[in-house]
């Protein structure tokens, strides 16, 4: 019987193929899995909020609560500017998730200009557009109201995203909706029947823009953005 004599390298190399460790995807190094809840009080209160080099609204449009901006994953890049100021960037890394608020106060371009003096103790304020009235003989009774409301809601039809990679943001005709979430799946986004364009976006990829027909019945739609 003919022996075969393994060296102890090779035992060692055998030894260590057979302890090997595989870990998830979603567990292993570098994976962001923190979510952000943001609310922003920048002074000024007008100053743009650009995400990923994309404008997605103005400060005082993620002021309260329940307007924050929700985002998933720290790999974002948030850049607060607004003209004749020093722009101020966010870094997400410098808070460990969850609801934050961030507090900026731009410092001008022009040292003669002065900054109001920053009050986080004071609850800020959201600025709203109060509707016109109706003449009184343009008003709608509000049971022909509420009947209008529930058509508008009838008439809307689900539109079902599945989006890859995750935390890509959506852009809907043009304005930021929304990031998709780890699971890439969107499914409470609602639209009336018509032609829309959605952009889909995420630094190191390349964007995907493409125009959906909302007819009669929901749609699904997968995206898979390509690196570049």
């Amino acid at each position: 019987m003919k022996i075969v004599k393994l060296s102890a390298l090779s035992m060692f190399v055998l030894f260590l193929g057979a302890c090997t460790i595989h870990v998830p995807y979603d567990t292993a190094p570098g994976y962001d899995f923190r979510s952000y809840r943001i609310v922003f009080e920048v002074d000024p209160d007008d100053a743009m909020i650009l995400l990923n080099g994309r404008l997605i609204g103005e400060a005082y449009e993620f002021s309260m609560p329940e307007s924050a901006l929700r985002l998933q994953g720290s790999r974002h890049e948030i850049i607060i500017k607004r003209d004749g100021y020093y722009e101020e960037v966010v870094n997400l890394r410098d808070y460990d998730g969850g609801r934050i608020t961030v507090r900026r106060r731009l410092r001008p371009l022009d040292p003669r200009r002065t900054v109001s003096p920053a009050q986080p103790s004071q609850e800020p304020v959201a600025r709203t557009v109060e509707p016109k009235p109706l003449p009184e003989d343009e008003a709608l009774p509000p049971e022909e109201m509420e009947a209008a409301a529930e058509e508008l809601e009838m008439d809307a039809l689900n539109v079902t995203l599945n989006v890859q990679p995750a935390e890509a943001a959506i852009y809907l005709d043009g304005r930021f909706w929304g990031i998709a979430p780890a699971s890439g799946k969107i499914d409470n986004l609602r639209l009336r029947p018509g032609n829309y364009t959605i952009e889909v976006a995420r630094p190191g990829y390349a964007s995907h823009k493409q125009v959906i027909e909302v007819k009669d019945k929901p749609i699904e739609i997968n995206i898979a953005l390509k690196k570049q």
